[in-house]
């Protein structure tokens, strides 16, 4: 009888305890437009470990993959 009752008991705990947490989720999303705001005079300016692959349309040897890593880009991705 009391087998009967563990088992189910043992399942029924490990279901509900199968939760996903949303650690990094705001309890209220941001509605603020300034958040989402274009800035036209923004410009990215490359830093330090920044991966940079240059392709030119139909010269394979004017086109550098990646000089960041051991394997070009061009061979892996086309």
């Amino acid at each position: 009888m009391l087998r009967k009752l563990i088992i189910p008991s043992l399942f029924l705990l490990v279901l509900f305890s199968c939760k996903t947490y949303n650690v990094l989720e705001e309890e209220k999303p941001s509605t603020s437009m300034q958040d989402f705001s274009f800035d036209p005079n923004y410009e990215y300016k490359i830093r330090k470990d920044d991966k940079i692959t240059l392709s030119v349309w139909g010269q394979d040897d004017l086109s550098v993959g990646s000089v960041y890593g051991i394997y070009n880009s061009n061979e892996v991705y086309g």
